[in-house]
């Protein structure tokens, strides 16, 4: 009886682990750098069924680079604010993967999320 038990729990386990894999293989990173001259504060929030799930926001100074783990694939609504709290950039965008952006400054449209081909190594991986 123990011996049926024991496998059947290992069965489950096994079962919970193939129906987890396809979900892990979607996961990427998602980065911003700051090209402006002035430090922004930048939160990117998820759109899911339910309604928006706001980010952590995070504070670039001038060049510095922010990652995001992408878990799924999906949209996202990215919010820049100024250093007086200001929204100064709103626009949801499909994430899927890797993907990299630079904050940059168009003198008719303000501020604009550029996708950059080149980028960046993501937190702890390993150059290829």
């Amino acid at each position: 009886m123990f011996r049926f038990v024991k496998v059947w729990q290992i069965g489950i386990l096994a079962l919970l682990l193939t129906a987890a894999a396809p979900a892990s293989s979607w996961a990427g990173w998602f980065g911003l750098r700051n090209d402006l001259k002035a430090p922004v504060v930048v939160r990117s929030s998820v759109v899911t069924n339910r309604g928006v799930v706001s980010g952590r926001p995070k504070a670039l100074v001038a060049g510095e680079v922010a990652w995001d783990s992408v878990l799924l694939p999906g949209n996202r609504v990215i919010q820049i604010y100024d250093a007086n709290n200001r929204e100064i950039y709103r626009k949801t965008i499909p994430i899927m993967g890797d993907q990299f952006f630079s904050i940059q400054m168009d003198p008719k449209a303000g501020v604009l999320l550029v996708p950059v081909k080149a980028t960046p190594q993501p937190p702890g991986q390993k150059p290829t």
